[in-house]
Order: structure tokens, then C-alpha cells, then sequence
């Protein structure tokens, strides 16, 4: 009994044993197989690095200044009797915007003018009694002296009516009224904005080292958010000193604006030549991979003795990096004319991966990219 027992242990224990062993054997063969099969290739999109000839310009932002630009308002004190503008109107020089009451003036104008005419008479009797030696010297000089404070006086009240007319300075676009019939206006109360919109100035900031590179009369481009276009001017002065806790000078340019497009306020970016044109070599933006201690891209190489589409390899390569400008960026190190870089899908690479080619799509490569709207 024992022994039946002690045999059926040992056959028990030994198909056991061939069950783990074939188990341990089927898992280790299928790690061996997953550990040699090669991994499927990364997808990226290559663009060549290439030469680019940038022309040496400054890029700054600017704001757009009022060549003229004032508050309308008047000199002196009085009711509103009539309004002869609208909002955002276009007015010329010495066009009547308001019109003050002058009723109570004039008619001090006309006392004024009657005693001027009385102290006229009275002198004019004066001089001749004076002339026949009828009166004194003292006498015909008082009458010319009250025939002047008499004239004196008209010509100030006069100067008051004129007043009561306000017109506009000079030429150019009103903004929205702030006055209304009726109301009683103290003197410097701003009646509307006036501003001088035919040309413009903007306004910008140049570093110190590029001082050397400016001159009035130098031609400017400048661009607006919203407008597609652009809009050209000329330099037409240089401070004569720096901002001492900035290093740049101050720089203003006249823009022509037939067309009131620019507002004062407006931000442009302002683009000007400052040197002869120059070739660097040059990738896109999305290549790099920016970093700490230092920038990188992916470049594809052929495998071993493979030269195909079909054999290529992920390398990384540090780069040295210089200005960018659109989408472009200078590389001063790192590649060599012509290697194929990794300008998307480079975020799925690791060292060594083999990557498929594929450029249906590629990101936009322009050194001077037109405006977009970012509403």
C-alpha cells in the first residue's frame, strides 16, 4: 500500500514538474522573441538643412503718435447756443464747432463804442481849442488818453465775442462729442478730440549698438494687426540722448495714413534696414529641441550599410543656435549643409529608432511670414 502510495506521488510529482518545465520554457522563449523583434518605425516628417540669405534688418514695436492732436475746448466761460459738428466729423482749419451765447456781450460792445465815440468827439474839440490856443496842454491830454482806454476797451470786448466762437485749430478727424446745447461750459472744458490723421508719427525704441545703422530720412516698414498690408515711412528724428535704464534710444518715423487706418495708440511693428544682406544656415523653428544644457535636433542618417528610404536611423545632434527670424532659425554648429532634419515627430524619437519618411505635410519654413489676426 505504501509503496502504490509512494508511486503515485513520484508520477504526480514529474507530470507537475514537465507541466512548469514546458511553461518556464514557452515564457522565456516568448521574452527572447519580444526582447530581438524590432520595433516599428517612428513617422517624421525631414527638411534639408539649407542656406537662407536674410537681409539685415531690425524688427522693433512701435506706437503709432498724433502728428497733431489736442481736447477742443474754449478760453472763456459761457452757455452752448449752438453746435455745428458730429462725432468723428472731419474739419478743417478754422471751421466753427461751438457757438457760446453773446447776447450780454454785445450789448456791453455797444456801450463800449458809444463812450469810444464820445472820447473821439471830446478830443477832436480838444485839439481844436488847443490849436487856437483856447485849452491846455493838460487838458488835450487827458481827452487822448480816455479816446485810447475807450478804443482799448472795445477792442477787448470784441476779442471776448470772438472768443465765444470756437473753432477747430487745424485740419483733421473729431472724435465723439462731449458737449450739448444748453450747457454752461468753464474755460479749458474739452468740447470733442481733434486729431491730425493725413500722416502719422510711430514711435519706437533702438539699442544702443544700433545706433550706428540709423538716419533721418530712412525708409521704414511698418505693420498692424488687423491690416494685411503694410504701411511705409521714413525716419524723421533721433533723440539726442539714451534712456539711461534701457540703453535705447528713441526713435520717431512719419508714416503716411491717407486713409486714417492708423489711430494713435495703435501698436505696429516696425521693420527697418540696417546692413547688407547675409546667408546662414538655417532649419525650422520646430526642429529644436531647446533645453538647459544645450539645443538639440534629430537628424536621419542611413543604417549600416543601408542607403534607402528603408534603412534610416534617428541621430541627435547638439546644436548652437543664433537669431531667428519667422520660422527660421540660424545654426551656427552642430549640422552641415544638406542633413536631413527631424521637423516633426521628433517629441516620438529615441537614440537609434528607425523612423519612415513621410513629407506630405511639412511646417511652414518663411524668414518674413505675413501678419495673422489673433481674434
Amino acid at each position: 500500500m505504501r509503496l502504490r502510495m509512494f508511486i503515485v506521488i513520484v508520477l504526480l510529482a514529474v507530470v507537475l514538474g514537465g507541466v512548469f518545465g514546458w511553461k518556464l520554457f514557452t515564457n522565456h522563449m516568448r521574452d527572447q522573441f519580444i526582447a530581438n523583434m524590432d520595433a516599428p518605425p517612428v513617422t517624421v516628417a525631414t527638411a534639408p538643412a539649407e542656406a537662407s540669405e536674410w537681409t539685415n534688418t531690425l524688427r522693433v514695436t512701435g506706437e503709432v503718435v498724433a502728428i497733431q492732436g489736442v481736447s477742443v475746448s474754449g478760453e472763456v466761460a459761457g452757455i452752448v447756443r449752438e453746435i455745428q459738428f458730429e462725432s468723428g466729423d472731419r474739419v478743417e482749419a478754422g471751421d466753427t464747432l461751438v457757438a457760446l451765447d453773446t447776447a450780454e456781450d454785445r450789448a456791453r460792445l455797444e456801450g463800449l463804442r458809444a463812450d469810444a465815440r464820445l472820447a473821439r468827439a471830446t478830443l477832436e474839440r480838444k485839439q481844436g481849442l488847443r490849436d487856437r490856443d483856447l485849452g491846455s496842454q493838460a487838458e488835450l491830454d487827458e481827452a487822448q488818453a480816455r479816446a485810447s482806454q475807450t478804443s482799448a476797451a472795445v477792442s477787448a470786448q470784441e476779442e471776448l465775442i470772438a472768443k465765444k466762437t470756437i473753432r477747430a485749430p487745424f485740419a483733421g478727424r473729431l472724435g465723439i462729442r462731449q458737449v450739448d446745447l444748453g450747457e454752461y461750459l468753464s474755460p479749458g472744458t474739452g468740447l470733442a478730440m481733434l486729431q491730425r490723421l493725413d500722416e502719422v508719427y510711430i514711435d519706437f525704441e533702438v539699442p544702443q549698438e544700433r545706433i550706428a545703422a540709423l538716419s533721418p530720412g530712412q525708409s521704414v516698414d511698418v505693420r498692424v494687426a488687423g491690416y494685411p498690408d503694410t504701411f511705409e515711412g521714413t525716419v524723421e528724428a533721433l533723440d539726442p540722448a539714451l534712456d539711461t535704464a534701457t540703453r535705447t534710444v528713441r526713435v520717431r518715423a512719419r508714416v503716411a495714413n491717407e486713409d486714417e487706418r492708423l489711430r494713435p495708440g495703435m501698436y505696429g511693428n516696425v521693420e527697418l534696414s540696417v546692413g547688407e544682406s547675409e546667408e546662414f544656415l538655417t532649419i525650422r523653428q520646430t526642429a529644436i529641441a531647446y533645453n538647459t544644457y544645450g539645443d538639440s535636433v534629430w537628424v536621419v542618417v542611413p543604417k549600416d550599410g543601408e542607403g534607402d528610404d528603408n534603412g534610416l536611423t534617428a541621430e541627435r545632434r547638439t546644436v548652437k543656435t543664433g537669431r531667428s527670424r519667422g520660422d527660421q532659425v540660424q545654426i551656427l554648429d552642430g549640422i552641415e549643409p544638406g542633413d536631413r532634419v527631424v521637423v516633426s515627430g521628433n517629441h516620438k524619437l529615441r537614440p537609434n529608432a528607425t523612423v519612415k519618411v513621410d513629407n506630405d505635410v511639412l511646417p511652414s519654413d518663411e524668414s518674413d511670414p505675413e501678419n495673422v489676426d489673433n481674434y
